[in-house]
């Protein structure tokens, strides 16, 4: 959206010379009242894909753990119940 496209704008501005920075000002609305929402929804994107991605990354380490269990003949009923995953779910 416009918000965020400016708020990118003005990270970009960190570049620019002071007379360029001053004239885009004169010409933009001022967007920084936005920053502080667009920065904590920005954090609370990427805390949540971290989450995610953890969360995946541990269902596929006990995956992996349940496959290499069974292959090492425990019993299923074993893995079951330290695993988490259904009878089902593990003779996929």
């Amino acid at each position: 959206n416009e918000a965020q496209e400016e708020m990118m704008t003005m990270l970009e501005m960190r570049n620019w010379s002071e007379a360029f920075t001053e004239e885009y000002r004169k010409e933009k609305p001022d967007w920084s009242q936005y920053s502080i929402v667009f920065g904590e929804q920005h954090q609370k994107g990427l805390l949540k894909g971290i989450r995610k991605g953890r969360a995946e990354g541990f269902m596929d380490g006990m995956k992996a753990m349940a496959k290499k269990m069974l292959e090492l003949g425990e019993p299923l009923e074993k893995v079951v119940s330290l695993t988490g995953f259904s009878e089902a779910e593990l003779l996929k």
